[in-house]
């Protein structure tokens, strides 16, 4: 489980994604936690997708968690969830690790 806080604009972004590229390899199921996240920009959906791409280059599933309103839009119009098969979005901290020890059973 990763915990991103603050807003996912670019320096951010690119300080999350690289902690995020150390662990691709390593792991089955990947839990972000972004329910401390309530903006995210442009460049902040490059960072995230080419995070969740190199993870699923890994074969690692990515769940999303506690995603607000403004971020959750910005995703859903990228169809991020439609583009990568793996990704899967999930309304509560619980309800993350849930689907995550189903997915790595």
């Amino acid at each position: 489980m990763y915990e991103i806080a603050g807003p996912l604009f670019f320096g951010a972004a690119q300080k999350a994604m690289r902690s995020l590229h150390d662990i691709a390899g390593t792991a089955k199921v990947v839990v972000l936690d972004l329910g401390a996240v309530p903006a995210i920009d442009a460049t902040g959906l490059v960072g995230l997708e080419a995070a969740v791409e190199r993870l699923q280059h890994d074969r690692c599933q990515v769940i999303l968690a506690r995603v607000q309103p403004q971020p959750l839009e910005v995703l859903e119009r990228a169809h991020l969830d439609e583009k990568h098969a793996g990704v899967h979005f999930a309304p509560t901290l619980d309800g993350a690790l849930e689907l995550a020890a189903r997915l790595a059973a």
